[in-house]
C-alpha cells in the first residue's frame, strides 16, 4: 500500500508515521489515521482501487450490506463504521458484558454465550 504514490500523504508524513510507529509499536497507517493525516474513507477507497473493487457509500446504496459477505466486509473493512462508532462512544457487546460480570448482573457463561453469538453474525 503506497499512500505517497497515491498522493494521499507526503513522503515526510510517511517518514514521521514510521518513526512514531517504531516508538509506539503501532502500524504506521494507524498512526496516520490517529493523526488525521488520512481518513478511513480515503484508506478504504485506496484499498478498493488496489483490490479492483469500487468504493461506494453504504448509505447511498440500499441493500449493499446484503451483497457483500459479512466475513469479507469485516476482513477488508469495507464498512469502517464500527471503529467510527466506538470513537463516537459506542460500547461493544464485549465491553458491556465485562461490565455486567463485574457488577454481578450476569455470569461469565451467559456473557460468553451472548458474545459468541455476536461474533458468529459478523
Amino acid at each position: 500500500m503506497d499512500l505517497v504514490a497515491e498522493q494521499l500523504i507526503t513522503a515526510r508524513q510517511w517518514d514521521k508515521a514510521v518513526l512514531r510507529a517504531g516508538q509506539t509499536g503501532q502500524d504506521p497507517v494507524q498512526v496516520l489515521l490517529a493523526q488525521g493525516s488520512i481518513s478511513e474513507e480515503e484508506l478504504t477507497e485506496m484499498r478498493g482501487r488496489h483490490l479492483g473493487v469500487p468504493f461506494v457509500e453504504p448509505n447511498a446504496q440500499a441493500g449493499l450490506g446484503e451483497l457483500i459477505p459479512a466475513h469479507l466486509a469485516q476482513r477488508y473493512q469495507v464498512f469502517p463504521v464500527r471503529q467510527a462508532a466506538i470513537e463516537d462512544g459506542m460500547r461493544t457487546l464485549q465491553d458491556d458484558a465485562v461490565e455486567k460480570i463485574l457488577l454481578g448482573q450476569t455470569t461469565v457463561e451467559e456473557a460468553l454465550r451472548v458474545v459468541s453469538m455476536e461474533g458468529s453474525d459478523a
